[in-house]
């Protein structure tokens, strides 16, 4: 029967494609949504410290929202934009080609955060901040072209825009 083995081999990579495409559809579904989950959380569980004003999801003209944006009592800002991811480091000084921030392992993420948070604080005329509050705490970093990048929870954004001291500058005054 050549027929049916026709008919397979034409089946079968168009199945194969199709699971493929509806496996990639499902993980950006579940990914979107764990990302609005943790935007939520984070975002609802900052509180900061008298004289600081905080605003949730501001709605900018032709770029989406900012998740936060955070005004100190010397009126300084920060628009942050909150992502999931569970790390993120800058590449080696002299990895000028790769991207300004990429996964722990050294992979570019899918989406360009930078890029985001860089319009919203030229737009809002605020600093820009890329906060990763399911990171485990690490060293706060700039990157090339400017953004910080705080990784830990609540305490690690409050200590890196100087809403909160350390416990060294602390014992150190």
């Amino acid at each position: 029967m050549p027929g049916a083995a026709a008919h397979w081999a034409v089946v079968c990579p168009g199945v194969l494609v199709a699971m493929c495409w509806l496996g990639t559809a499902v993980r950006r579904v579940f990914y979107r949504g764990r990302g609005v989950v943790v935007e939520r959380i984070a975002s609802g569980r900052l509180t900061l410290p008298a004289g600081w004003m905080l605003e949730r999801n501001v709605a900018v003209v032709g770029l989406g929202d900012a998740d936060l944006i955070l005004t100190d009592p010397k009126k300084e800002r920060w628009v942050v934009e909150i992502n999931s991811y569970a790390g993120a480091r800058k590449p080696r000084w002299w990895q000028t080609w790769r991207p300004e921030i990429t996964r722990l392992s050294g992979t570019p993420f899918s989406r360009d955060a930078i890029h985001q948070v860089l319009r919203l604080a030229e737009r809002l005329n605020a600093e820009p901040l890329i906060w990763l509050p399911l990171a485990i705490e690490a060293r706060p970093f700039r990157t090339r072209s400017g953004v910080l990048v705080v990784q830990g929870g609540r305490d690690a954004l409050l200590r890196a825009i100087g809403a909160r001291r350390s416990l060294l500058a602390f014992l150190h005054s």
